[in-house]
Protein backbone atom coordinates (compact mmCIF):
# COMPACT_ATOMS: atom_id res chain seq x y z
CA UNK A 1 0.00 0.00 0.00
CA UNK A 2 1.12 3.54 -0.85
CA UNK A 3 2.32 5.71 2.17
CA UNK A 4 2.05 8.75 0.39
CA UNK A 5 0.62 8.34 -3.28
CA UNK A 6 1.95 11.68 -4.31
CA UNK A 7 5.28 11.35 -2.48
CA UNK A 8 5.59 8.16 -4.35
CA UNK A 9 4.80 9.76 -7.58
CA UNK A 10 7.81 12.64 -7.01
CA UNK A 11 10.00 10.36 -5.71
CA UNK A 12 10.29 7.71 -8.90
CA UNK A 13 9.71 10.70 -11.77
CA UNK A 14 12.28 12.97 -10.12
CA UNK A 15 14.61 9.48 -9.94
CA UNK A 16 13.56 8.61 -13.57
CA UNK A 17 14.49 12.76 -14.67
CA UNK A 18 18.25 12.38 -13.15
CA UNK A 19 18.79 9.06 -14.48
CA UNK A 20 17.64 9.78 -17.97
CA UNK A 21 19.62 13.30 -17.46
CA UNK A 22 23.00 11.11 -16.53
CA UNK A 23 22.02 8.94 -19.42
CA UNK A 24 22.14 11.88 -21.82
CA UNK A 25 25.12 13.71 -21.09
CA UNK A 26 27.00 10.55 -21.11
CA UNK A 27 25.86 10.05 -24.93
CA UNK A 28 26.07 14.03 -25.67
CA UNK A 29 28.25 14.83 -28.42
CA UNK A 30 27.13 18.52 -28.75
CA UNK A 31 25.80 21.40 -26.37
CA UNK A 32 21.89 20.70 -26.11
CA UNK A 33 19.78 22.07 -28.35
CA UNK A 34 16.97 24.55 -27.30
CA UNK A 35 15.44 25.27 -30.57
CA UNK A 36 16.15 22.19 -33.23
CA UNK A 37 14.99 23.79 -36.40
CA UNK A 38 14.04 20.24 -37.48
CA UNK A 39 11.07 19.79 -35.11
CA UNK A 40 8.25 18.41 -37.17
CA UNK A 41 4.85 17.00 -36.46
CA UNK A 42 4.91 12.89 -35.75
CA UNK A 43 2.89 9.94 -34.56
CA UNK A 44 3.29 7.28 -32.09
CA UNK A 45 2.35 4.11 -30.75
CA UNK A 46 3.13 3.73 -26.52
CA UNK A 47 2.30 0.32 -24.24
CA UNK A 48 2.45 0.89 -20.65
CA UNK A 49 2.41 -1.13 -17.40
CA UNK A 50 -0.13 1.14 -14.60
CA UNK A 51 0.88 0.77 -10.94
CA UNK A 52 -2.65 1.73 -9.59
CA UNK A 53 -3.95 3.52 -6.18
CA UNK A 54 -6.55 4.96 -4.61
CA UNK A 55 -7.86 6.84 -1.87
CA UNK A 56 -9.03 6.79 1.28
CA UNK A 57 -7.60 3.84 3.09
CA UNK A 58 -8.79 0.23 2.48
CA UNK A 59 -7.22 0.33 -0.78
CA UNK A 60 -4.01 -1.52 -2.30
CA UNK A 61 -1.59 -0.74 -5.44
CA UNK A 62 -1.96 -2.85 -7.89
CA UNK A 63 -1.37 -4.08 -11.88
CA UNK A 64 -2.60 -2.81 -14.90
CA UNK A 65 -1.61 -1.31 -18.46
CA UNK A 66 -2.59 0.92 -21.54
CA UNK A 67 -2.08 0.93 -24.91
CA UNK A 68 -2.61 3.75 -27.51
CA UNK A 69 -1.18 6.31 -29.57
CA UNK A 70 0.04 10.24 -29.73
CA UNK A 71 0.10 13.08 -32.09
CA UNK A 72 3.49 15.08 -31.67
CA UNK A 73 2.66 18.57 -32.53
CA UNK A 74 5.80 21.44 -31.98
CA UNK A 75 4.46 25.06 -30.65
CA UNK A 76 7.53 27.17 -30.62
CA UNK A 77 11.15 26.43 -30.20
CA UNK A 78 11.24 22.97 -28.23
CA UNK A 79 7.60 23.11 -26.70
CA UNK A 80 5.01 21.23 -27.79
CA UNK A 81 1.51 19.31 -27.37
CA UNK A 82 0.82 15.80 -27.34
CA UNK A 83 -3.29 14.71 -27.43
CA UNK A 84 -3.49 11.37 -27.49
CA UNK A 85 -6.13 8.34 -27.11
CA UNK A 86 -5.93 4.71 -26.19
CA UNK A 87 -7.28 2.11 -24.00
CA UNK A 88 -6.75 1.03 -20.17
CA UNK A 89 -7.35 -1.87 -18.01
CA UNK A 90 -6.58 -0.73 -14.44
CA UNK A 91 -6.71 -3.04 -11.29
CA UNK A 92 -7.18 -1.78 -7.84
CA UNK A 93 -6.69 -4.44 -4.57
CA UNK A 94 -9.33 -4.31 -1.65
CA UNK A 95 -8.65 -4.89 1.68
CA UNK A 96 -10.76 -7.78 2.59
CA UNK A 97 -10.47 -7.47 6.40
CA UNK A 98 -14.40 -6.01 6.75
CA UNK A 99 -15.06 -9.55 4.93
CA UNK A 100 -13.56 -11.64 7.39
CA UNK A 101 -16.26 -12.46 9.82
CA UNK A 102 -18.58 -13.21 6.67
CA UNK A 103 -15.95 -15.16 5.48
CA UNK A 104 -14.12 -16.73 8.81
CA UNK A 105 -11.21 -18.64 8.08
CA UNK A 106 -11.53 -18.64 4.29
CA UNK A 107 -9.01 -17.18 1.62
CA UNK A 108 -10.48 -13.81 0.17
CA UNK A 109 -9.29 -11.80 -3.06
CA UNK A 110 -11.05 -8.66 -3.71
CA UNK A 111 -10.14 -6.00 -6.74
CA UNK A 112 -11.74 -3.11 -8.86
CA UNK A 113 -11.12 -4.03 -11.86
CA UNK A 114 -11.94 -0.66 -14.43
CA UNK A 115 -11.48 -0.81 -18.27
CA UNK A 116 -12.38 2.20 -20.34
CA UNK A 117 -10.77 5.03 -22.91
CA UNK A 118 -7.98 7.41 -21.69
CA UNK A 119 -8.00 10.68 -23.54
CA UNK A 120 -4.36 12.44 -22.45
CA UNK A 121 -3.53 15.86 -23.88
CA UNK A 122 0.09 16.88 -22.10
CA UNK A 123 2.10 20.26 -23.46
CA UNK A 124 6.20 19.64 -22.56
CA UNK A 125 9.53 20.58 -23.63
CA UNK A 126 12.51 18.52 -24.79
CA UNK A 127 15.72 19.18 -24.61
CA UNK A 128 17.59 17.88 -27.75
CA UNK A 129 21.23 16.25 -27.10
CA UNK A 130 22.04 14.91 -29.72
CA UNK A 131 20.38 14.16 -33.48
CA UNK A 132 19.28 10.82 -31.79
CA UNK A 133 18.10 11.89 -28.11
CA UNK A 134 16.30 14.08 -26.58
CA UNK A 135 14.74 14.05 -22.82
CA UNK A 136 11.51 15.57 -22.38
CA UNK A 137 9.30 16.82 -19.83
CA UNK A 138 5.24 17.01 -19.79
CA UNK A 139 2.36 17.81 -17.94
CA UNK A 140 -1.41 18.24 -18.56
CA UNK A 141 -4.68 16.38 -18.07
CA UNK A 142 -6.03 13.16 -18.39
CA UNK A 143 -9.46 11.97 -19.05
CA UNK A 144 -10.63 8.61 -18.44
CA UNK A 145 -13.87 7.32 -19.64
CA UNK A 146 -14.78 3.38 -18.17
CA UNK A 147 -16.57 1.36 -20.12
CA UNK A 148 -16.47 -1.61 -17.87
CA UNK A 149 -16.24 -1.28 -13.97
CA UNK A 150 -16.32 -4.43 -11.96
CA UNK A 151 -16.21 -5.28 -8.21
CA UNK A 152 -14.21 -8.84 -8.31
CA UNK A 153 -14.31 -11.22 -5.01
CA UNK A 154 -12.59 -14.61 -5.03
CA UNK A 155 -13.59 -17.03 -1.67
CA UNK A 156 -11.47 -20.13 -1.63
CA UNK A 157 -10.76 -20.42 -5.26
CA UNK A 158 -14.72 -19.32 -6.41
CA UNK A 159 -15.04 -15.92 -8.15
CA UNK A 160 -17.70 -13.54 -8.45
CA UNK A 161 -18.03 -10.06 -9.54
CA UNK A 162 -20.87 -6.85 -10.30
CA UNK A 163 -20.33 -3.86 -11.88
CA UNK A 164 -19.33 -0.86 -9.84
CA UNK A 165 -21.15 1.90 -13.16
CA UNK A 166 -24.84 2.37 -13.98
CA UNK A 167 -27.81 3.57 -11.93
CA UNK A 168 -27.26 1.15 -9.08
CA UNK A 169 -23.04 1.45 -9.05
CA UNK A 170 -20.52 2.71 -6.57
CA UNK A 171 -18.77 4.88 -9.08
CA UNK A 172 -19.10 7.26 -12.00
CA UNK A 173 -17.55 6.37 -15.69
CA UNK A 174 -15.74 9.79 -15.82
CA UNK A 175 -12.82 10.52 -14.13
CA UNK A 176 -9.70 13.24 -15.08
CA UNK A 177 -6.09 13.40 -13.16
CA UNK A 178 -3.38 15.13 -13.64
CA UNK A 179 -0.35 14.14 -15.73
CA UNK A 180 3.10 14.77 -15.33
CA UNK A 181 6.57 13.09 -16.21
CA UNK A 182 9.73 12.59 -18.03
CA UNK A 183 10.11 11.12 -21.51
CA UNK A 184 12.94 10.16 -23.53
CA UNK A 185 13.60 9.76 -27.54
CA UNK A 186 16.04 7.62 -28.58
CA UNK A 187 15.96 7.66 -32.41
CA UNK A 188 12.28 6.32 -33.54
CA UNK A 189 12.05 4.93 -29.54
CA UNK A 190 10.21 5.85 -26.92
CA UNK A 191 10.47 5.49 -22.56
CA UNK A 192 8.80 7.63 -20.27
CA UNK A 193 7.51 7.32 -16.65
CA UNK A 194 4.89 9.63 -15.55
CA UNK A 195 2.31 9.96 -12.47
CA UNK A 196 -1.18 11.21 -12.63
CA UNK A 197 -2.92 12.26 -9.67
CA UNK A 198 -6.75 12.16 -9.78
CA UNK A 199 -8.75 15.30 -9.63
CA UNK A 200 -12.30 13.89 -9.15
CA UNK A 201 -14.35 12.01 -6.35
CA UNK A 202 -15.78 9.19 -8.40
CA UNK A 203 -17.77 7.42 -5.91
CA UNK A 204 -21.29 7.73 -6.18
CA UNK A 205 -22.94 6.55 -2.75
CA UNK A 206 -19.89 7.07 0.04
CA UNK A 207 -21.10 9.22 2.59
CA UNK A 208 -17.92 11.12 3.78
CA UNK A 209 -15.66 9.72 1.90
CA UNK A 210 -13.64 10.79 -2.12
CA UNK A 211 -12.53 8.12 -4.13
CA UNK A 212 -9.37 9.35 -6.37
CA UNK A 213 -7.54 7.07 -8.55
CA UNK A 214 -4.06 7.73 -8.92
CA UNK A 215 -1.71 5.80 -11.01
CA UNK A 216 2.03 5.78 -12.01
CA UNK A 217 2.67 4.30 -15.67
CA UNK A 218 5.70 3.22 -17.52
CA UNK A 219 5.45 3.77 -20.88
CA UNK A 220 7.12 2.32 -24.10
CA UNK A 221 6.94 3.60 -27.39
CA UNK A 222 7.69 4.00 -30.99
CA UNK A 223 7.29 7.40 -33.27
CA UNK A 224 7.13 7.12 -36.92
Amino acid sequence: MFNSTIDMFMKKILAAAAMALVSAGAFAQSDILLDNPENEIYIGVRAGLDISSATPSGFDNSAGFSIGGIVNVPLYKNFYIEPGIGIFYNTVGVDTKGLESEYPDADIDASLRFLGVRIPVVAGYHFDFTPDLNVAVFTGPEMNIGTSGKYHLNVNGESGSESVYGSGGTFKRFDMDWKFGVGVNYRQFHFDVAGGVGMIDISKNMPGEKFRLNRVSFTLGYNF
